[in-house]
């Protein structure tokens, strides 16, 4: 299934396939200089989220029961509010909340290499 978002298409199935290059992209983005092994770890996660959170009051990961969500936003005015990113993952029978996490931690990093920081 490839998914369009904002002009950016992820192929969602090659995303599952590919842990080690989404350990490989979240090592890069820590800047760690070997690669770690994210997906097997909430202690290592939360490093990411924390990162994120800090980037500034725009920035959000959330975590709820049923799913996860990171958005980011860029306020135009008082009335208006562009979320530049928005997603979320759910958590289900089979997947859960740290595999949902560790999804859109990649999601997200795939987004802002390509919109904001150009590739890490």
């Amino acid at each position: 299934m490839v998914v369009n978002t904002g002009g950016l298409k992820y192929n969602m199935e090659m995303l599952d396939k590919n842990i080690i290059n989404g350990n490989d992209l979240l090592s890069k983005f820590m800047n760690l200089p070997v690669e770690v092994n994210f997906s097997e770890s909430w202690d290592l996660l939360f490093t990411a989220i924390d990162k994120i959170n800090g980037m500034g009051k725009e920035y959000s990961f959330a975590t709820f029961k049923t799913y996860v969500s990171l958005t980011v936003e860029k306020s135009v005015n008082k009335m208006y509010k562009d979320f530049s990113f928005a997603h979320a993952e759910y958590i289900t029978s089979t997947q859960t909340s740290r595999e949902a996490a560790y999804k859109l931690l990649i999601r997200f990093i795939l987004w802002h290499n390509e919109y904001i920081n150009k590739p890490i």
